[in-house]
């Protein structure tokens, strides 16, 4: 008996077979032996996913990303232009070329979607969403969602455990969709005992526009790419998305379009917002109108009046407004320096906002 066995885990080791070569019969698949691995930088964690692109594998460890040629070998010029000249080598697998940036794909390899030639990912431990291609590591999540992330991070980090963040591309709109599970935490954070619950947020990154377009209302509990669909997959069922003609109903159950505008045009001055236009083929009901004053006000569809193809609406007052009656009709008029008008339209179709416009007058500064 061998006292001294004992398993050893190498989350940096890639295990390859012998060739499988078509046409032939030669089939190494099932033949590995233990000269047949390669090792790379365990101080960048463990290797959570590989991706072949182009004779080389993408190599997607926790805390780094790289490439590593397949029966390849690169050569880097000493000359000023730093070209490269690739060749054939007889080692399967060759050193591995990391990207410039600090970032890796973690412990949520799922949250990997790849189409066109560009690569997506979520790296909790820096807090950001990342997109790989020709012009290497791209950080997605800074076109204005450096917040949502960053915090959602902090928030998952702090506990300790470990939420699963699903990825997929949309073909059809062209976008990189990210799914933060929903998950219970019971335990300490800091030196307190604690029961926390993390909602779901699912979210869309548009190639086309380079943007993050829009949060969407199902949570799923996996992703994937079907031709030009994706599916999801929820209380163990599998549903189909993009593909019937109910919009805005997930799962079985109906929700609504929200799209949220601030108005905030001349922005250093206080105004009073007067009235709100809609260039839509549906009328959308203005639910909130806020300030950071905490005034609030709201718009029923009943209010807009169609005129020469746009809806508009006199905006009314303060709801806030303490000891009026009918606060809507009588109180303060809603006066800052920014608005944010949240609309919602519960229509089970095609629904297209073109523009919204808000009108206002400079403020006299008055309590009138």
């Amino acid at each position: 008996m061998d006292n001294t066995f004992k398993q050893i885990t190498r989350k940096s080791t890639i295990f390859y077979s012998e060739k499988f070569i078509p046409e032939t019969k030669i089939n190494g698949l099932s033949s590995v032996f233990d000269t047949n691995f390669e090792t790379y930088e365990s101080q960048y964690g463990g290797i959570q996913k590989l991706f072949n692109q182009d004779l080389r594998l993408d190599c997607y460890q926790e805390l780094k990303v790289g490439n590593i040629p397949v029966n390849q070998v690169e050569i880097q010029s000493t000359n000023v232009s730093g070209s490269s000249v690739v060749g054939t080598s007889a080692k399967v697998l060759n050193p591995i070329r990391y990207y410039q940036g600090e970032y890796g794909i973690g412990l949520n390899p799922e949250s990997f979607a790849q189409y066109g030639g560009r690569r997506y990912f979520v790296d909790l431990n820096r807090g950001v969403a990342m997109r790989l291609s020709q012009d290497g590591l791209t950080v997605i999540s800074d076109y204005k969602m450096h917040n949502f992330f960053t915090d959602k991070s902090k928030e998952i980090l702090a506990t300790g455990g470990r939420a699963r963040i699903f990825g997929t591309y949309d073909v059809k709109f062209d976008e990189y969709i990210v799914a933060f599970e929903s998950f219970l935490y019971s335990g300490a954070v800091g030196t307190a005992e604690t029961q926390l619950v993390f909602p779901a947020r699912t979210l869309a990154f548009n190639e086309r526009n380079n943007a993050w377009s829009t949060f969407y209302s199902f949570n799923p509990e996996g992703m994937s790419t079907a031709g030009v669909d994706i599916v999801t997959f929820k209380d163990g069922k599998l549903f189909t998305h993009n593909s019937n003609d109910t919009y805005n109903n997930f799962y079985g159950v109906q929700f609504s379009s929200e799209i949220w505008i601030p108005v905030n045009g001349d922005p250093s001055k206080v105004k009073v917002l007067q009235a709100v236009s809609e260039e839509s083929n549906e009328v959308w009901a203005a639910t909130d109108i806020t300030t950071l004053e905490g005034q609030s006000s709201n718009l029923i569809t009943s209010d807009f009046e169609l005129k020469e193809g746009v809806r508009y609406a006199a905006v009314l007052r303060d709801i806030n407004t303490p000891n009026i009656v009918n606060p809507l009709i009588e109180g303060e008029t809603m006066r800052s320096q920014s608005f944010l008008v949240k609309l919602k339209n519960s229509s089970t179709s095609f629904v297209k906002m073109f523009a919204f416009n808000g009108y206002w007058k400079n403020s006299e500064r008055s309590n009138k």
